[in-house]
């Protein structure tokens, strides 16, 4: 059905809402919130119903969209509140809505309940929503998973403490690495080399995905082509026919066979037939061979057969299937070992988490399906075309049963269904249309409230009237799954205005690139019409920013930021950006890359290079050619010739001396304050900003000193270590805060790609690369598409039909991308095209999405189109634009009257008492800090001859590395003499600074392997538990522990004293350390209110108990006598480490009863928790149990009412 109205929907059952772009599918999902919320008359049971907040869950795509559509729906909450509360304060538009949502729900009137009850029932119903809103369900697909199975740890038989990963292509990739390496480069023939290298290259460098990565996330994909051939096998068979030809071949038979090459080719294969077996010349050859089997194939009715021809078409068709089956035999290794990774390191990826619930929505022996479907009662789930079969199916399973009475909404819109790599599809929205259709309602969003009506008239008209091609009654979309319905405006909005007031009539701008005037019919190489494209979208930026033309909406000329670039990918981003800036057009390119892949991350570690080592004169000079510094190379000619002629190089020791005290700074006090003298010493500023891209450097460089800044609090990393921080986070995962920062918040040109624009909208878009992709079928990529029987596969070896197949789901998504871009608009949209070929000197490119949608220009000038085409789209302006006859024009911004700048006074107070701490900052004799825990002084200074692990310096350098190497090795399987843990500890003493590049080999090693095995002797040692058994840390997995597991929990309290704090310990303490309560060392202080923050060592679990280890690097006396039971017990003293974990063990409660969903009893606290080991490592010796060793168990009443004073 056509919806009109909000109302309309039904609140009951499984129901599809079909939209269009700008229809305001987040608005809907608003009013549905609502409606459920204040109630409705359910016709099922014959009475009202009403949902809580906590019983509708709301998931959308990616974590920006659900905090979105959060604000969103809690601004509809709070207007509904501001309904029954304050009427008069809300706007005409916001009454008429909330009128016609609450209608229904206000008249639902109980017997003897008055208008003003109901209305008091109604608010209070949405009132009590709000309140409990910051825990509303509202979540990506893969979060809600993630809850899932952490809320229902035990029902969904999945380990709570699995981590999540979100970098499982760099996983993938290493393992490639891994397949390559072993693989490709063990001795073997050359030609078995090459033969390897050139196949999994292809599976490495497949630019539309990775065979590997569909493989492990695809259940559902059948693979052919290659999947049951033998790589070894194909191997012998090619040796095999490559010496058949040896054989077969004879001189000038090039020639005979008519190949144009022949002048080159047969000296070639005339030498490599004298060769004796296989040799590097087999390598070469392949290319020749190759080359003239595709000649005799063209020529097949004018060259003479012969065993030679069939032999190199047999050749041909072995080194594909060969292709192919190395492609399959690589991908099934990698999805094996990546299986065994997850498993022996305990993570999930977000694919597992659909999969893991999934199966355990299925089956029948878990209970997670009911308590899933007592939690939740009604679900939306918003972006529905982007669902994938298991996204699809999870939902399907728990909310989709008419017979249980809960809710299910898909939303979505098929047309915008672009996100196929990730593993959405319109194959499972069409199954899920098909469900609706048997079991539910659909409905349809018919009214645009984004485009002015004459730009939605004309993007109407471009997909209803123009004439479809040959290929029969096909949709717009190629699909006939996706039908285009045309929307009309939901608000009378007109586009651009001129000085006089006038609308813009034509605001669909459809660009035609010419070339010369001299070949006017002649196509435009691909490369040439990119760059040529480019231009014509700046220039006419420019002339709309220096035009009269004015936004309806302000009234005010069109500025930067009223316009976006859309352009297919991020290369074409940068292009688009260099054509602006060399216009001194404002522009900016939001989210672009990973900050630590940018230029600017490059230039600042070739320039931190230069101050750890300012006496190499090659990398001060490396330094000084960035454009931080920004010597040019003629500068350095310059210098280096000046040194040579007088002797010295006076400019160059400058800059030696200045980056010697930058290194002097960085040593004494710190990163910091060194990067913010750099700026200073070198002008840093002022000189990126003279440079064309120097203002996106300058605000990357700027994001990276924070990043470094914040990496070097938490793990006190050194000048060395900072720079193999900086190269590991190139190949670590992106995340959100590695995001680079928009370089200005000034008014700007936004670039951005089709798919980044997503869900967005701009006041004019430009699109001046659409005709750039193609849907033709390209040999080495890898295709994922639905064969006849609609089944998911993958063929490595297609035949025609298969590629077929292919290139009309490509078509379709490159329609449904078009679709995208040409919606984005609000008031006015430029597309360009024109006549181009693929390549230079080759066939058109017709088999684009702007080709199908126009098959009346394909192959054709513009001068000669169909004369009907303007009149179709009567509201079109078409343009010719010569590519030789293009200019450079300045933007000149026009002056303005600047702003009077007041600064604003803040009047409100601070509580001095309100308070973010830890136990650090509790404890007496502390810094306050929440670093890592360590020995604070220095006995290297007071023992003459400190001998074994004593030699390693005491501080926080090493305690912080030896934190590191624990929490990254494998407890069951450690051996410090093995090399790759020798240089894992190598590296880690070097990243925090033990180990210097100066450090003496001898020292180096010593260090590396009393590090090794003190590891060793500690997970060696024996510990007893309290009921008397014995175990060792070398007997816990990676499955069985969680390393640094950092908490918060706020003070209970409105106020507490510390004084508090010290009165409930001083029996426990006194028992257990012999400390007065007068000796507690805890800072007298008053906490009116706050966080409690820490990170645990390590919690691991052990025959079904919880328990909490330390690791310390204290020296104690610099002697193994000093840890002995008393020693460390004496050491726990002093240090106050009682306080430190008792806070850890009333966060470990809270862990457990998040878990359990309830608090922890005492039966439970004597089940669940062993205690607390705190390892002294320097002192600990299996063959000495107990030494080096401290073990408690603290009785739950102390922690019971720890946890009531503190959180």
């Amino acid at each position: 059905m056509i919806k009109t109205r909000e109302k309309e929907i039904l609140l009951n059952g499984c129901a599809l809402i079909e939209a269009s772009a700008g229809t305001g599918k987040t608005y809907t999902i608003q009013n549905l919130y609502l409606r459920m919320v204040a109630g409705w008359y359910d016709e099922t049971s014959g009475q009202e119903r009403f949902l809580p907040a906590e019983e509708i869950l709301v998931m959308t795509y990616t974590i920006a969209a659900t905090e979105e559509l959060k604000e969103r729906i809690r601004k509809i909450l709070a207007l509904g509140l501001l309904y029954f509360e304050n009427r008069n304060a809300l706007s005409d538009e916001e009454l008429n809505r909330l009128d016609e949502l609450l209608e229904e729900p206000r008249s639902l009137l109980l017997p003897g309940q008055t208008r003003d009850d109901r209305d008091l029932q109604l608010r209070s119903r949405i009132r009590n929503a709000l309140l409990v809103f910051d825990d509303a369900a509202i979540y990506t697909i893969h979060g809600f998973c993630q809850r899932l199975l952490t809320q229902y740890a035990f029902e969904s038989g999945i380990l709570f403490n699995a981590e999540i990963r979100t970098d499982a292509d760099q996983a993938v990739q290493k393992l490639l690495d891994d397949y390559i390496r072993g693989y490709c480069y063990p001795e073997t023939s050359p030609l078995l080399a090459a033969l390897r290298k050139t196949a999994v290259f292809l599976l490495a460098s497949s630019r539309e995905r990775s065979l590997t990565r569909e493989l492990m996330t695809r259940p559902d994909l059948r693979i052919l082509g290659g999947g049951d051939s033998d790589p070894v096998k194909l191997e012998l068979d090619i040796e095999k026919v490559l010496a058949a030809l040896k054989q077969e071949y004879h001189p000038g038979l090039a020639g005979e066979l008519m190949f144009p090459e022949a002048g080159t080719a047969d000296p070639a294969l005339l030498e490599w037939q004298k060769t004796a077996g296989i040799t590097e010349t087999d390598e070469k050859i392949l290319t020749v061979l190759a080359a003239l089997h595709k000649h005799i194939e063209e020529h097949q009715d004018d060259v003479p057969g012969g065993r030679f021809s069939e032999l190199c078409a047999e050749l041909d068709r072995l080194a594909s299937g060969y292709n192919a089956a190395v492609s399959m035999h690589a991908a099934k290794w990698i999805r094996e070992q990546f299986c065994q990774m997850k498993e022996q390191e305990n993570f999930l990826t977000f694919d597992d988490l659909l999969k893991n619930v999934l199966q355990a929505v299925r089956d029948p022996d878990k209970p997670l399906l009911n308590l899933v479907r007592k939690q939740y009662h009604a679900a939306i789930v918003d972006e529905f075309q982007d669902t994938d079969p298991e996204q699809y199916e999870i939902f399907k399973l728990i909310f989709g049963d008419g017979k249980t009475g809960h809710i299910l909404f898909f939303v979505g819109d098929p047309k915008q269904a672009i996100y196929g790599f990730r593993g959405g599809d319109t194959a499972t929205y069409r199954v899920a249309r098909e469900f609706v259709s048997s079991n539910g309602s659909k409905y349809t969003l018919s009214q645009n409230f984004r485009s002015a009506e004459k730009l939605l008239t004309a993007v109407n008209d471009l997909f209803e009237k123009c004439p479809r091609p040959e290929q029969g009654p096909e949709s717009v979309f190629a699909d006939q799954a996706v039908e285009f319905q045309p929307v009309s405006a939901g608000k009378k909005e007109s586009g651009l205005l001129d000085p006089d007031g006038n609308e813009d009539p034509a605001p669909l701008k459809m660009c035609w690139l010419t070339p010369s005037d001299q070949n006017a019919s002649a196509a435009i190489p691909m490369k040439n019409a990119v760059k040529a494209v480019c231009r014509v979208c700046a220039e006419d930026i420019v002339a709309l920013l220096n035009s009269s033309w004015c936004s309806p909406k302000t009234g005010k000329p069109v500025k930067p930021n009223d316009i976006a670039v859309l352009v297919p990918d991020n290369a074409d981003a940068v292009r688009m950006r260099s054509e602006l800036k060399k216009r001194n057009v404002p522009c900016v390119i939001p989210k672009s890359e990973n900050v630590f892949k940018s230029a600017a991350a490059k230039h600042l570690k070739t320039v931190l290079k230069a101050v750890i080592s300012p006496a190499d004169s090659s990398q001060v000079s490396a330094a000084m050619l960035t454009p931080l510094l920004g010597f040019s190379l003629d500068d350095m000619v310059r210098i280096n010739a000046s040194a040579a002629g007088s002797g010295s190089a006076s400019q160059l020791n400058s800059v030696q001396e200045k980056l010697t005290a930058l290194s002097a700074v960085w040593h004494q006090s710190s990163f910091l304050k060194m990067f913010q003298e750099m700026l200073r010493v070198f002008t840093v500023r002022a000189t990126l900003l003279k440079q064309n891209d120097g203002e996106r450097i300058l605000t990357d460089l700027l994001h990276l000193r924070d990043l470094i800044h914040q990496k070097i609090s938490q793990s006190a990393l050194s000048p060395a270590g900072v720079l193999s921080y900086l190269a590991g986070q190139e190949t670590d995962a992106d995340s959100e805060e590695k995001e680079t920062m928009m370089e200005t918040d000034r008014e700007a040109v936004v670039i951005s790609t089709v798919h980044s624009s997503k869900g967005l909208e701009y006041p004019v878009v430009m699109l001046p690369l659409m005709f750039k992709k193609s849907f033709s079928f390209e040999s080495g990529r890898i295709y994922c598409y639905h064969d006849a029987n609609g089944h998911l596969t993958l063929n490595l070896s297609p035949n025609d039909e298969d590629i077929q197949l292919i290139e009309q789901e490509r078509k379709q998504e490159l329609m449904r991308l078009l679709y995208v871009a040409l919606t984005r608009a609000k008031y006015s949209c430029y597309l360009y095209w024109g006549l181009i070929s693929a390549k230079k000197n080759s066939e058109l490119q017709d088999r684009t999405a702007l080709d199908w949608l126009f098959p009346t220009l394909s192959g054709h000038d513009m001068r000669n189109r169909d004369e009907g085409l303007p009149e179709q789209l009567e509201n079109a302006e078409f343009r010719l634009v010569n590519i030789d006859q293009l200019n450079l024009t300045p933007w000149r911004p026009p002056d303005h009257e600047s702003e009077k700048l007041l600064l604003r006074k803040w009047s409100g107070t601070f509580d001095p008492n309100y308070h973010f701490t830890s136990f650090s900052g509790l404890a007496g004799g502390h810094d306050g800090s929440d670093g890592l825990d360590y020995d604070s002084d220095d006995f290297g200074n007071k023992l003459e001859k400190p001998v074994g692990i004593f030699k390693l310096p005491a501080g926080a350098q090493t305690g912080n590395a030896w934190h590191d190497i624990m929490e990254e090795i494998d407890f069951t399987s450690f051996d410090p003499d093995s090399l790759p843990n020798r240089e894992f500890i190598e590296k880690e003493l070097e990243i925090f600074g033990v180990l210097h590049n100066n450090t003496k080999a001898e020292i180096r090693r010593e260090y590396v392997q009393l590090t090794g095995e003190m590891i060793r002797q500690v997970l060696n040692t024996p510990l007893t538990t309290p009921d008397g058994t014995a175990f060792s840390l070398k007997d816990i997995s990676r499955s069985e522990r969680l390393s640094e597991m950092k908490f918060n929990y706020c003070f209970h309290q409105k106020q507490v004293q510390t004084s508090q704090l010290t009165r409930l310990l001083s029996d426990y303490v006194g028992q257990v350390f012999g400390v007065e309560e007068s000796e507690i060392a805890i800072r007298k202080m008053t906490i009116s209110g706050g966080f409690l923050n820490g990170a645990l060592d390590l919690l691991f679990r052990h025959q079904g108990k919880f328990y909490i280890a330390d690791w310390k690097s204290n020296r104690i006396n610099g002697r193994t006598s000093g840890f002995s039971e008393s020693g460390v017990t004496d050491e726990m003293a002093d240090h106050t480490y009682y306080l430190q974990y008792l806070i850890y063990t009333v966060a470990v409660m809270k862990y457990l009863a998040l878990h359990l969903q309830h608090p922890i009893s005492e039966t439970e606290y004597e089940e669940l928790f062993g205690g607390v080991y705190y390892f002294f490592m320097r002192g600990v010796d299996p063959a000495v149990p107990g030494q080096g060793v401290f073990f408690a168990r603290p009785p739950y009443a102390l922690i019971r009412n720890l946890e009531q004073l503190v959180g």
